[in-house]
């Protein structure tokens, strides 16, 4: 089988009640906020590296994490630091995961007619639009290039994309 890769998982969860994005920005170092540029504050961690967005609800938008553990780390990073400059932060919030997003390389080109014919409508192919073709799963969307790459997005669990990927995989190979 195809070694898959987890490339990003995105996760979202409710931190703060009371929310002044100025205020955050100016009392955490590294934090950007320009709301004529995007209406929250963003930060870009270390460790995990993620960047993570607080928007003025309160929820906070994490993305970049490599696996849902350094995402779970990241937000938990996120509060510290909201604690650590006195604002008020739900500490035990739920997470809830958003899109993970992984890739494969079949390290042979794909022969996008060849595939066409075999999975039919499964397959939409409109290259002035897009150039790889686009595998529709009840709950992912599999991307797939003529290179051989392969990317699935649209899982809401690491399980999901590698079975959607292993599926096509096994459907065009």
């Amino acid at each position: 089988m195809v070694d898959i890769e987890l490339e990003n998982v995105v996760v979202s969860a409710h931190l703060l009640e009371e929310v002044n994005l100025k205020e955050i920005s100016q009392a955490i170092p590294d934090s950007k906020y320009d709301p004529d540029e995007f209406p929250g504050v963003s930060m870009l961690l270390d460790y995990p590296r993620v960047a993570v967005i607080i928007l003025t609800s309160g929820k906070v938008v994490c993305t970049g994490a490599k696996s849902l553990e350094e995402a779970k780390d990241a937000i938990g990073i996120l509060i510290k630091r909201l604690k650590e400059h006195g604002f008020k932060v739900n500490e035990s919030p739920k997470i809830n995961v958003q899109n993970v997003v992984a890739s494969a390389n079949l390290g042979k080109e794909i022969d996008f007619e060849k595939v066409k014919k075999n999975v039919g409508e499964k397959v939409e192919y409109m290259p002035e639009e897009f150039p790889g073709l686009i595998y529709k799963h009840p709950n992912t969307t599999v991307l797939l290039f003529k290179s051989g790459k392969i990317v699935c997005t649209g899982g809401i669990n690491e399980r999901e994309v590698k079975e959607s990927i292993e599926k096509v995989v096994m459907e065009i190979s």
